[in-house]
């Protein structure tokens, strides 16, 4: 009787260290927060941009600029990775069919039978992800002159509500006399993961995504299933001509 408890004691702390530690791994990734950082300059001599991204204390790294785009996982691996023949003769393959799907995929969207319930849940998500997503450094400066100096006046204005509404450093000027367009935008933020993770949940779990996921399913199985049965009456056809 006291071997068979000692055992199940143990398999209580291992499975007890199994779930703590999935517990840790998930908070750690739902709260550290991921950083980023955008500049962008545009002006008649120079435009340029840049890009960082950190998440996990440096662990995951994007960095994407007018040289290209690069990111890195645990400093060892990098991507993009150098473009073979093969990986660029497959993805020649892969484009023929893809206009293709996405006008059978829009034209099934479309038959779907809770398309307004759905588009009211994809706007609740997109609000709650546009606010968790609201930098909180925010500057741009620049000079903008638009063809008729009356629609430059209103753009001004709804520059000027727009940093009323938040707290944004606006410092643009108004060309009356020609149209041009000069900027410099320097943005900041720290996101936490979990204030998208929760409402994406919340929308994959509402009734209007379920049945959506469900019918796409059914949809694909049955595309599968005809083409099977399509290859099949297709193989029998060659077998009867091979035998006469």
């Amino acid at each position: 009787m006291s071997g068979l408890l000692l055992i199940f004691k143990v398999l209580g702390m291992v499975f007890g260290g199994i779930l703590a530690f999935v517990l840790i791994i998930t908070a750690v990734v739902l709260f550290s927060p991921v950083r980023y950082k955008v500049s962008a300059v545009k002006t008649p001599r120079n435009s340029d941009i840049d890009f960082k991204l950190r998440w996990l204390g440096g662990i995951f790294r994007i960095d994407y600029n007018k040289r290209g785009f690069n990111a890195k996982v645990f400093w060892f691996f990098s991507f993009p990775k150098k473009k073979t023949s093969q990986s660029v003769n497959k993805r020649k393959e892969d484009k023929k069919g893809r206009g293709t799907v996405i006008l059978s995929s829009i034209k099934w969207f479309f038959s779907f039978g809770y398309k307004g319930l759905l588009f009211d849940e994809i706007t609740k998500l997109l609000r709650k992800v546009c606010m968790a997503l609201m930098p909180r450094v925010l500057k741009v400066s620049g000079k903008v002159g638009l063809e008729n100096s009356s629609d430059t006046g209103c753009l001004l204005g709804f520059l000027g509500i727009l940093s009323g509404m938040w707290d944004v450093s606006f410092d643009v000027e108004g060309n009356f006399d020609e149209m041009c367009l000069e900027y410099d935008i320097f943005v900041k933020d720290r996101v936490l993961p979990w204030m998208i993770f929760l409402p994406l949940v919340r929308f994959c779990f509402s009734k209007p995504a379920r049945k959506l996921i469900k019918e796409y399913i059914l949809n694909k199985d049955d595309k599968n299933e005809r083409k099977g049965q399509a290859k099949l009456v297709k193989r029998n056809l060659c077998n009867v001509d091979a035998e006469y």
